[in-house]
């Protein structure tokens, strides 16, 4: 007999949507949080339905979210309904074993017996979750509701893990001083193990920890201590995945085709071919030396200056 499930998560990202059951370690479906219709074309795709798209190019996007914020409900409400349409065929499939795709379309969710967690953004505004708690309870009729901010649920999973402390990954580099510094970094990590390991247990132990929150529109800097939110701590930089996607689309414009009506095909390059350094500072500095200027080097392989 197959597990039921009691309680939907449901990540609500101004960019994506992670979705899935209680219990699980990843999420059923992620998904972007919008809808779109190609150019010339009478067909809506909505939610997963972007990842079936064969044509992303000249997609017109609708988000219902702006700078993070709820703004249009009526739009959140097509793409959750397609969200838990799909869940429920995912489940529907699980238990089943595999089954026709005409009867996984015909499955849905029986939202009584579903209680529904949803993240929120922070500082949300009060007509904004009012409206959220009606769409939940009167059009989709779940039996009960959670929303707090991700931070919440971050400390929360962090608090509940085994404290680790692990030295930071370095990448091999060409350059001999790069080396050099890489050993002496890894030293001072290895020494410094014991105190971190300490550190991250009092910090465990007190409920305190710092989240940061990096989302499509902005990145949070979230304190909590006692297990509570520091409200006149909380930092936002209205800086998030948005602004790098308009800042790639830029790149390539002015490099090469025009993509400036391109969002939705540039944000899905982003995703797969874009890559964050794990020391960043140290690759930012890498990059500029040797794309700009041109190192000179003596017969002995050492560095004499720079063009």
């Amino acid at each position: 007999m197959r597990q039921q499930h009691q309680v939907v998560v449901l990540d609500n990202g101004a960019g994506s949507i992670k979705l899935g059951f209680e219990g699980e370690a990843n999420p059923r479906l992620v998904f972007p949080n919008s809808t779109g219709k190609a150019k010339g074309e009478r067909q809506l795709y909505v939610a997963d339905q972007l990842l079936e798209a064969r044509e992303l190019g000249g997609m017109v996007v609708r988000r219902p979210h702006d700078r993070g914020f709820l703004v249009n409900l009526d739009l959140e409400r097509d793409v959750w309904t397609r969200g838990f349409s799909s869940l429920a065929a995912s489940e529907h499939q699980a238990g089943e074993g595999g089954s026709s795709s005409a009867g996984r379309s015909k499955a849905q969710l029986d939202y009584r017996h579903y209680s529904l967690l949803v993240t929120e953004p922070l500082f949300n505004f009060d007509a904004v979750r009012a409206n959220t708690e009606e769409l939940v309870f009167e059009e989709f009729g779940f039996n009960s509701l959670l929303a707090a901010p991700a931070p919440f649920f971050s400390l929360h999973h962090m608090c509940n893990q085994p404290v680790v402390a692990t030295p930071p990954q370095l990448e091999a580099k060409s350059v001999a001083a790069t080396a050099a510094a890489a050993a002496g970094q890894a030293a001072a990590a290895d020494t410094a193990l014991g105190s971190a390991a300490a550190a991250a247990a009092a910090a465990k132990a007190a409920g305190a920890g710092l989240v940061v929150d990096a989302g499509f529109s902005a990145c949070y800097v979230v304190p909590f201590y006692d297990g509570q939110l520091l409200s006149i701590g909380v930092k936002r930089l209205n800086l998030g995945g948005k602004a790098l996607t308009n800042l790639l689309k830029e790149t390539v414009s002015y490099r090469s085709l025009n993509m400036s009506d391109e969002g939705l095909l540039m944000e899905q390059l982003k995703e797969q071919l874009c890559w964050i350094s794990q020391v960043g500072l140290f690759t930012l500095q890498t990059m500029l030396i040797t794309c700009c200027f041109p190192l000179v080097f003596n017969s002995s392989g050492c560095l004499n200056s720079y063009l």
